[in-house]
């Protein structure tokens, strides 16, 4: 499982050139069962991403898809998680690594 910070660089101001195409490939995200969870960031700094059944190197090439990456409207940080606790209504998470 990771946790995918999307942080804006000097380029923000070119997000909304592509913000329809960033929203196509979240839901292509969420349609491969990639994604489990998008939001935006606190202070607008950009966005977030769990992510989740997807060796890193694979996750490494989705994030690379990302027309806000391609055009270096965000900075893709990846953290790596490995959840031992959680509650019991998110159980299934667990097994999809």
């Amino acid at each position: 499982m990771y946790i995918v910070l999307l942080r804006f660089t000097e380029h923000r101001q070119r997000a909304g050139e592509f913000m329809q195409g960033h929203k196509e490939w979240l839901e292509q995200g969420f349609a491969r069962h990639i994604f489990l969870l998008a939001g935006s960031l606190d202070s607008q700094a950009g966005g977030a991403i769990i992510a989740a059944g997807i060796p890193r190197e694979a996750l490494d090439l989705v994030l690379g898809s990302d027309p806000f990456v391609i055009h270096g409207v965000v900075q893709p940080e990846v953290l790596a998680l490995k959840p031992s606790r959680l509650h019991e209504n998110l159980n299934a998470l667990l097994s999809q690594d």
